[in-house]
């Protein structure tokens, strides 16, 4: 997981340097590459668990991993500020 995590956030900053961004775009620094580490982790922890019924694996991950994007979508939206 630890592996998972730290080559989430080297792709994200590896991204943000070389990847194109319009000018008018203001691209955060930091927040995506501990985002994407987070649902990687997450993903990895709810995959891994044992579950009493056959399929319950998939809706609850996918859930969960839409409850997270849903935060982070709302957040954006009402331009909360960055620390």
């Amino acid at each position: 997981m630890l592996y998972g995590t730290a080559a989430m956030a080297i792709l994200w900053f590896g991204m943000r340097l070389l990847a194109l961004w319009p000018s008018d775009v203001d691209v955060p620094v930091f927040w995506p590459a501990l985002l994407a580490a987070s649902l990687l982790a997450w993903t990895q922890a709810l995959t891994w668990m044992s579950y009493p019924f056959r399929g319950l694996r998939v809706i609850v991950t996918v859930l969960w991993l839409a409850a997270i994007d849903t935060v982070v979508m709302i957040a954006l939206k009402s331009r909360l500020p960055r620390s």
